[in-house]
């Protein structure tokens, strides 16, 4: 029994004392050029009420409860969901300076909760628009740290297939 104790104590010792040496803050950041001025993107990013039309989550879970409220291109404009593959969460327009950056604070509640940042980016460039979509927050310790390393694989094809279904969108219009 002494053993088995002394096992557990030290599993325990582990699982705590490895996050410690983790990163605790992660960013997964994804970029695409559209063949359009950012003066026609910017408007379809800048509205939650289109997401509906690009976006990789509202795309997958299309009976999810979406309430968008605010003013498109504002300050302040927020998208709440409730799904059942995306979970809940909801994001605010932090910031935004026309068709150059736009910063949600982006909060996820249900399966698990993880508050972050995320932002697009607009840049104009040989053939269009560089489009840059990044997130990044930390990491709670313990749990969060061990994710850490996944974050990128896990995020940033949702980020690649968004930002190609944007560029799809907005070229055909």
């Amino acid at each position: 029994m002494k053993k088995l104790s002394i096992i557990a104590i030290g599993i325990i010792a582990l699982i705590l004392i490895i996050p410690i040496f983790m990163k605790s803050s992660f960013k997964v950041e994804r970029s695409l050029v559209i063949a359009k001025p950012a003066s026609d993107i910017f408007p379809t990013v800048a509205d939650f009420n289109t997401w509906k039309n690009w976006s990789v989550w509202a795309l997958s879970d299309p009976e999810q409860k979406v309430t968008i409220t605010g003013t498109p291109g504002q300050v302040g404009h927020t998208e709440e969901w409730d799904g059942k593959i995306t979970g809940k969460g909801k994001q605010t327009v932090k910031s935004i300076i026309k068709d150059k950056e736009i910063v949600f604070d982006l909060e996820f509640t249900e399966p698990n909760a993880m508050v972050s940042t995320a932002t697009i980016l607009f840049e104009s460039v040989e053939g269009g628009t560089k489009v840059t979509w990044l997130n990044e927050g930390n990491l709670d310790y313990p749990v969060g740290r061990y994710f850490g390393p996944f974050l990128d694989g896990m995020v940033g094809p949702d980020f690649e297939k968004g930002l190609s279904n944007l560029k799809s969108w907005v070229e055909k219009k």
